[in-house]
C-alpha cells in the first residue's frame, strides 16, 4: 500500500492511536491503516512504557518505514513519515495529538485536520513562534515574580522607616521632656544658690548694723 503523499518534507502521512495493554488500535487516519500496518506494529513492536522515539521498518520490497511515537499512560501515538520530515515537527505534531486525544478529541475529522496543519510549510515556523511567547511569557512570569518579591521587600522597609520615624518622634518627646526637666533643676538650683547668696548678705547687714549699734551705745555710756 502507498502511503498518502504531501508533496513536501513536513509528510506527516498516517497516524494512529493504539492501547498497549490491548494490543488494539483505537483511531487511525487515514482509516484503511487500521488492517494493515499500524495493527501490525501495535502487535509485534514492543513499546517503551513511556517517552518518545523513532524507529525504521523494513519492508519486503527493500523500502523502509519511518515511524515515530509517543507513549503515555499506556496509549501509543503513532505517526508515519517521509523519511525528509523533521523530528521537531512530527514530535510536536505527536505531542498536541497526545493534548487533545486526552481532552476528548477524536475521530477522522480531527486527525485528517491536525495532520493538514502541521503539514503546512510555516508549521515550523508557527511552532517556533510558540516556543518564543512560551519563553517570553516565562520570562514576564518571572519577572511578576521578582517585582512581587521586591515589592514585599519595600513594604517591609517602609514598615521599618515608619517604625523609625515613629520611635525618631518618640525620642524626640522624651528628649523634650528631659530638656525642660533640665532647665527647671537648673532654675531651681539657681533659685536655692540666690536664696542663699542672699541669706548671707542679709546675715552680714545685721551683723554690721549690729556690731554698729552696739558701738555707738558704748560711747553715748562714755560721755555721760
Amino acid at each position: 500500500m502507498s502511503a498518502v503523499s504531501f508533496g513536501h518534507e513536513y509528510a506527516l502521512q498516517e497516524v494512529c492511536i493504539a492501547n498497549l495493554q490491548s494490543k488494539r488500535v483505537l483511531e487511525c487516519y487515514p482509516p484503511r491503516s487500521r488492517e494493515d500496518r499500524f495493527n501490525f506494529l501495535v502487535s509485534k513492536v514492543k513499546f517503551a512504557a513511556s517517552g518518545r522515539n523513532t524507529f525504521k521498518h523494513s519492508l519486503r520490497s527493500g523500502e523502509v518505514d519511518v515511524y515515530h511515537c509517543f507513549v503515555k499512560d499506556n496509549l501509543v501515538y503513532l505517526c508515519y513519515t517521509s523519511a525528509e520530515a523533521k523530528l521537531r515537527v512530527v514530535y510536536n505534531f505527536l505531542a498536541e495529538l497526545e493534548e487533545c486525544y486526552a481532552n476528548g478529541q477524536s475521530g477522522n475529522d480531527f486527525l485528517r485536520s491536525l495532520l493538514d496543519k502541521w503539514n503546512q510549510p510555516d508549521a515550523d515556523k508557527v511552532n517556533a513562534a510558540r516556543v518564543k511567547v512560551d519563553q517570553i511569557k516565562q520570562v514576564m512570569i518571572q519577572n511578576i515574580e521578582k517585582a512581587l518579591v521586591r515589592g514585599a521587600a519595600l513594604n517591609e522597609l517602609e514598615d521599618r522607616t515608619n517604625h523609625l520615624a515613629e520611635s525618631a518622634q518618640a525620642f524626640e518627646s522624651s528628649a523634650r521632656e528631659l530638656k525642660c526637666k533640665f532647665i527647671r533643676e537648673k532654675w531651681k538650683l539657681i533659685a536655692i544658690i540666690v536664696g542663699i547668696i542672699v541669706g548671707i548678705i542679709i546675715i552680714i547687714v545685721v551683723a554690721v548694723v549690729a556690731s554698729n549699734g552696739g558701738r555707738r551705745l558704748l560711747a553715748d555710756i562714755d560721755v555721760d
